[in-house]
């Protein structure tokens, strides 16, 4: 009946219904979407009314829903109230009214760009430069990257811009400096727009990473980027983040973001942030990472007990170990496996072709296993993990 009565009063324009439809607009989410479109049918009939509206009330919330539909109107007069809020230093909805401002008056681009350097307002010009900018707005980015005071976000945001507008010797220095910096929110959210991307001055950060990462959730991303690399030196690095485990913790990142979700009106970048704090996510980026190896090996292998025993018997080092450990097993069909291994990997044909190398033939399986581990440490096996 509400609704109804939203239509017929849709014919009358005098005052005491402009009023009514107003404040129900702004207050009454049942019907605030029939009343919209007759607002901005009578845009100058409406935009000082709401305006008025907005003035009166003490709720922040119903006031920042309010901000959008004044803006929508496109009338000079709800442009300039927009604007008004923008500037309103007291005002506690001026990163929504900046948003909505260059949403509906784009060519207010301008204002966006004069407050890149605002300590309230910064991070969400900067957002906004990022969806609506161009690549001559990269000097704010750098500038921002480059600021120790400016948030994790904005820092994020630089990437971002980096990697929409730079060149490949700006992304690999840009993003190179984020994914080495002590602030776990800016290692994250830059593995997240640096993924598609390889270049080989980043490939040595990466690997350091997925080995030392502060959490599992940083190790897994480093390691989903490293599997767009198209060498052999990946996998035993992807296959020791098959082993990571998800937490429950709420990490530093999942926290900045859940703030920068509020202030900045998220961006593609922050909805791909949380979505990695999942642990639906998580799975899902092991099970991408499985396949990646599935496709470069050609094996069709699951999970880390089966693709590191598989790397260890093809001469590869995994998480410290290789096949001179698995020579010394505890395990007796361990020790099997990889002695089988071991001859093949020398090049030798079977058991006795590797004894007829020797100068001396083995007196027992200990003695095979030596001579075996020689030959393998001289051949390269034994590297150190860095």
């Amino acid at each position: 009946n509400r609704l109804a009565a939203v239509a017929g009063l849709s014919y009358y324009r005098d005052a005491r219904t402009v009023r009514l439809l107003a404040e129900k607009l702004a207050d009454d989410f049942m019907i605030d979407d029939a009343i919209l479109p007759i607002a901005q049918k009578y845009p100058d009939v409406y935009a000082p009314e709401l305006i008025s509206v907005y003035r009166s009330m003490s709720d922040a919330g119903k006031r920042r829903g309010l901000i959008g539909h004044i803006a929508s109107l496109r009338t000079p007069v709800s442009s300039n109230f927009i604007t008004s809020v923008v500037q309103d230093a007291s005002d506690t909805n001026r990163a929504e009214a900046l948003r909505e401002l260059i949403k509906y008056y784009p060519a207010e681009i301008g204002t966006a760009r004069a407050l890149v350097n605002d300590a309230s307002l910064g991070d969400t010009a900067l957002s906004i430069l990022l969806k609506n900018g161009t690549s001559n707005d990269i000097p704010s980015f750098l500038a921002a990257f480059s600021d120790r005071a400016r948030s994790s976000a904005a820092k994020i945001l630089a990437c971002q811009a980096v990697m929409r507008w730079g060149d490949d010797a700006l992304k690999a220095r840009i993003i190179g400096a984020a994914i080495t910096s002590p602030d776990n929110t800016l290692v994250g959210g830059a593995l997240l727009c640096v993924k598609g991307y390889t270049n080989a001055s980043l490939y040595p950060s990466l690997s350091r990473i997925v080995r030392i990462g502060e959490t599992s959730g940083i190790r897994l991303l480093s390691a989903e980027v490293l599997s767009d690399y198209d060498t052999p030196e990946t996998w035993p690095l992807l296959i020791t983040s098959l082993k990571e485990e998800y937490s429950e913790v709420r990490t530093p990142l999942a926290l900045d973001v859940f703030v920068s979700a509020i202030t900045l009106g998220i961006t593609s970048i922050f909805d791909k942030i949380s979505a990695s704090a999942s642990r639906s996510e998580f799975n899902a980026r092991k099970e991408r990472i499985n396949a990646a190896l599935r496709r470069k090996t050609g094996e069709n292998l699951s999970g880390y007990r089966a693709w590191r025993e598989w790397a260890v018997l093809r001469g590869m080092t995994v998480d410290g170990a290789n096949m001179l450990q698995m020579l010394w097993s505890a395990d007796p069909e361990l020790r099997g496996k990889a002695l089988a291994a071991a001859i093949r990997f020398l090049g030798y044909a079977d058991r006795d072709a590797f004894v007829r190398s020797l100068q001396k033939k083995p007196n027992d399986e200990t003695e095979m296993r030596t001579a075996l581990a020689a030959a393998l440490e001289k051949r390269g096996v034994l590297t150190d993990e860095k």
